[in-house]
């Protein structure tokens, strides 16, 4: 049979030796009276391999396509077919390297001076193939190395937290309500809000604590004074469920300050979270103190606006 006939069947852009090829004609063997007859066994890989071709399209497919064009190559490496059509398998699955590896090896075999530069073109063009796919796989590295530097730093930040405010409960203030009877201002000292000031006030029987996850970290409600329905003047205690907690905090830097808090004001039913938002927040990285106004904005705040705050002072 002809040398390019499942070429065309299987859209390859150059025109090569065919993958139905029985036997060679062409000067791409060495003298008839000096090759070594092909066995059997080569034969059979050689014909199996060319079958499966036809109708390869997974992965998998095409590793059992490459294997019987090896088998094939190396039970009979005085024959070229197989080492040419084995080229064409790793290239139609993609090892753009290996396949240029074969097609080097099928060039050391005397072929005439058309196909051998129909072949050295075809190296071009897996060389330019394999040159994409080693910038995906550079880029594709680049981005799993930024990925795992992303999941060191934010072990490391949720680490130090942890570290700083261990088992600690952290109690209720709130100061800077512009209308409240107790503590309103027109607006806010931020001097004397920083040092904590003097026009905090308690806000009841509330304790939170810290509760680490995975890659985020929470504030939630530890304990509370009953003030309507049956709870009413009793002390609750809850079970610091994460799923129910009033902040989440997602590390997004290397530093503590970096974390990106969120409050969470209510759940609903199937408890999913209800009105989520980014809030501001200043951790204290000596006590854990926690900070947040609801009404400030995460950055460039008004310094004259009177903003919200809450404090949770480590107890």
């Amino acid at each position: 049979m002809k040398a390019h006939t499942l070429l065309a069947l299987i859209c390859f852009s150059f025109l090569t030796p065919s993958l139905f090829a029985q036997t060679k004609t062409s000067a791409a063997t060495t003298k008839a009276v000096t090759t070594p007859p092909i066995p059997e066994e080569a034969r059979k890989h050689f014909v199996m391999g060319t079958t499966l071709f036809k109708d390869a399209k997974t992965t998998a497919d095409f590793s059992q396509v490459e294997s019987e064009f090896k088998q094939a190559a190396d039970l009979a490496p005085q024959w070229p077919d197989p080492r040419y059509n084995l080229a064409l398998a790793k290239e139609a699955a993609g090892d753009y390297s290996g396949a240029m590896a074969d097609l080097k090896i099928y060039q050391q075999f005397t072929l005439p001076d058309a196909e051998a530069r129909t072949v050295q073109d075809k190296l071009y063009a897996l060389e330019a193939k394999a040159g994409i796919v080693a910038k995906k796989q550079a880029e594709q590295n680049q981005i799993a190395a930024a990925a795992e530097e992303k999941k060191r730093q934010t072990r490391q930040v949720l680490d130090r937290l942890k570290s700083i405010v261990g088992d600690s409960e952290y109690w209720w203030y709130v100061a800077s309500i512009g209308n409240y009877q107790r503590g309103g201002r027109q607006g806010l000292n931020m001097t004397e809000y920083e040092s904590g000031g003097t026009h905090w006030w308690s806000w009841g029987f509330y304790r939170s604590k810290y509760v680490f996850r995975d890659d985020k970290v929470y504030m939630c409600k530890y304990a509370y004074h009953g003030l309507v329905g049956p709870s009413t003047g009793k002390d609750v205690f809850t079970d610091l469920n994460p799923e129910k907690a009033d902040f989440i905090g997602t590390p997004n830097g290397p530093r503590i300050a970096d974390i990106v808090w969120e409050q969470v004001p209510s759940y609903d039913e199937s408890g999913k979270a209800q009105n989520k938002k980014q809030v501001w927040v200043q951790i204290d990285e000596s006590t854990g103190d926690f900070t947040f106004s609801g009404n400030r904005p995460v950055t460039n705040p008004d310094r004259s606006a009177v903003y919200n705050y809450w404090w949770y002072a480590r107890k």
